[in-house]
């Protein structure tokens, strides 16, 4: 885990993160390579992520860590026959319905890198770590499933995790928003109001947590001021439900459409394993709407996602939410099992 945590240290510091400096994409392309292999999981709607969702990735928030995009960025989809490709992406459901969603993806991911170290489990270690990268609800998978992995006696210094628009920050969505509620409408109200929108994405299953654990893997958490998601406190705090929206709808889909220059303009803090990227500054959020949409952000499965969310809304209807899984997705849920029992 050395290695790993002094690689991302000395780009923190090259990036401005523990020097509060700018840096150009010219001295973050010089960082020397540590790995070759990426688990790439996307995120709500995004079933199957893209192979340009993926590159575009790697490019952003992986290769400034080390990750060799520049050696081959091939893209093969994990489950197909001879998927070996630098760029591994991951099936999950993707689903509006966060909770068993996210256990289900989670589930996906432990078994994705459980066979990796099965296969070779010489391969990987802090010199050369695999890579799994979540954005979004697959950010939420990858935290729970770096417990189950840690459970599972998988080696810490062996895999990096990386997220973006990711919940389990200090100032994220999990553990602010009922806070937030009670500011509006008052104690009273609140839970009744979260109560109602859980029937419909089912996210108060999701684990309790006040940010990524500290001390199982290393980790690169990116945020971007004002997503709502990873951000909370910065985009209600600044206009209330307006900005929470705004936050969700401009500043959430934004990560795929910024430049080198504007991640590497960030500020960095290190909490134990976990290296937060806060990334700021003058960006054009229009345009970094635009160029998203143009590298992945919706054609990674978005209409597979929402049909599937409908019918899962049909099966839960009559409390067959665990039906929909194995009959409608064909997951083996006692692999979810295991998940949920790491965490309940």
């Amino acid at each position: 885990m050395t290695a790993v945590l002094t690689q991302i240290a000395i780009t923190g510091v090259i990036a401005g993160g523990l020097l509060a400096t700018p840096a150009g994409h010219a001295t973050r392309a010089a960082v020397t390579p540590l790995s070759h292999t990426a688990i790439i999981v996307g995120g709500t709607t995004q079933t199957t992520p893209s192979a340009t969702l993926a590159q575009t990735a790697a490019e952003l928030f992986l290769k400034p860590l080390g990750f060799d995009v520049d050696g081959n960025s091939a893209v093969c989809v994990i489950g197909t026959d001879a998927c070996d490709a630098p760029l591994q992406v991951l099936t999950t459901p993707a689903l509006v319905q966060q909770g068993h969603s996210s256990f289900a993806a989670a589930a996906e991911i432990v078994r994705a890198v459980e066979a990796h170290f099965a296969a070779d489990s010489d391969t990987y270690d802090a010199e050369n770590p695999l890579f799994v990268f979540g954005y979004s609800q697959g950010a939420t998978a990858v935290t729970i499933a770096m417990s189950q992995l840690a459970h599972n006696g998988i080696d810490s210094d062996a895999v990096h995790f990386v997220t973006i628009g990711d919940p389990y920050t200090p100032n994220g969505i999990l553990s602010h928003l009922e806070p937030a509620l009670e500011s509006l409408v008052g104690p009273q109200l609140a839970p009744g109001i979260i109560k109602f929108f859980d029937y419909f994405i089912d996210f108060m299953m999701l684990p309790e947590l006040d940010k990524t654990p500290a001390d199982l893997f290393p980790a690169t958490v990116y945020t971007l001021d004002n997503d709502v998601i990873g951000d909370f406190t910065g985009a209600f705090g600044q206009g209330g439900l307006w900005g929470a929206l705004q936050g969700y709808l401009v500043n959430h889909v934004e990560y795929l459409g910024l430049t080198p220059e504007q991640i590497a303009d960030a500020t960095t803090t290190v909490d134990g394993d976990v290296t937060y990227v806060n990334i700021s500054g003058d960006i054009d959020h229009s345009a970094a709407w635009l160029n998203a949409v143009d590298h992945g952000m919706f054609d990674s499965g978005l209409w597979e996602s929402l049909y599937n969310t409908a019918v899962a809304f049909a099966y839960n209807l009559f409390g067959g939410m665990e039906q929909f899984f194995t009959d409608w997705l064909g997951i083996d849920w006692g692999g979810v099992e295991e998940t949920l029992n790491v965490w309940f």
